[in-house]
């Protein structure tokens, strides 16, 4: 509840008053909920607002703005996801905004906090990647109105019967059907909230028998899966899996444990715990080459049968 704590005081604009460096961070960049926050703050912060692109907005264009004001009038620039951003660049926003003390307020996502920490006028805010129910209705009271919000609850009791946890992101995306749906919940909760969010249990316990070459278990959760999500999803899916699966197994290999614990995120327990060590680096890698050819030969008009293809070379 901490994240949602420091997003309530961000709401009072004397807050602001005192930051010249506001840092969110976490293993996953909100990007839906953090945009539609900023907007949110635009219309309530006494001071001007800038929201910057920094994929075409370079740091020496943007210094003379930043280090002066004009009769003393503090802006807030919201610069968006710098850990995105290539090396170069993001090396030298980190070290500009480690030495950053003012006239104006920087606000901005990053996963890696070297540089920030560096600052003692850095603000850091650690963003919840999952949320639980309480957490979920507490954000939707900083965001929604008292009416938008009322509108929104009959959903959310529906949503965590169904979910255990959601991630901020999917929870942000899910209120604006909330707020239309009201309490006519049910048929869209039968047919469209999968397609919305996940089934992550199931997606991962799948994963798991891929990675693993448990061809039953594997053969067991895909017919319960394969037709709720059309190919361009799988393709994604397992593109992330194997992508991430290789370099773990390369990191752990070369006793790279930081760098193993990172690119880990998002897979399965089993084979973070075990099952990595009977894992062929150069299979995951045919596999990941495999889904481009499938993806390039599918938007090209080829059937989706493809993809059993891939199945059968992993398993």
């Amino acid at each position: 509840m901490k994240f949602i704590k420091e997003l309530a005081q961000q709401l009072d604009p004397t807050w602001w008053s005192r930051q010249a460096v506001v840092c969110f961070t976490g293993p996953l960049y909100p990007l839906l909920f953090l945009s539609a926050w900023q907007q949110k703050l635009k219309n309530i912060v006494a001071k001007p607002y800038v929201i910057c692109d920094l994929t075409t907005q370079d740091l020496s264009s943007l210094k003379s703005s930043l280090g002066t004001s004009f009769l003393g009038e503090s802006c807030i620039y919201y610069l968006g996801d710098i850990s995105s951003l290539p090396t170069k660049k993001r090396d030298a926003w980190d070290l500009y905004i480690s030495q950053y003390k003012g006239p104006h307020c920087l606000v901005f996502f990053s996963d890696k906090l070297k540089q920030v920490q560096k600052n003692d006028k850095a603000h850091i805010i650690e963003v919840s990647e999952w949320l639980n129910q309480q957490e979920h209705i507490e954000l939707l009271k900083l965001y929604w109105t008292p009416q938008e919000f009322t509108r929104c609850r009959p959903f959310v009791m529906q949503l965590f019967k169904q979910y255990g946890r959601i991630l901020v992101d999917e929870g942000y995306l899910l209120s604006h059907y909330a707020i239309l749906l009201g309490a006519n919940t049910q048929q869209f909760m039968s047919s469209w909230v999968e397609t919305i969010v996940p089934n992550e249990g199931s997606l991962f316990e799948m994963s798991a028998a891929l990675l693993a070459g448990k061809k039953e278990a594997f053969i067991e959760q895909h017919s319960l899966l394969k037709d709720v999500y059309p190919l361009p999803f799988w393709v994604s899916f397992w593109s992330e899996q194997l992508f991430r699966a290789h370099y773990y197994c390369q990191y752990k290999k070369d006793n790279r444990l930081q760098e193993a614990k990172q690119i880990g995120f998002r897979l399965p327990f089993s084979f973070l715990q075990k099952d990595w060590r009977s894992s062929s680096i150069e299979k995951l890698k045919n596999g990941h080459k495999l889904l481009y050819q499938i993806d390039y030969d599918f938007k090209n008009g080829s059937s989706e049968l493809q993809l059993d293809n891939f199945y059968f070379q992993m398993l």
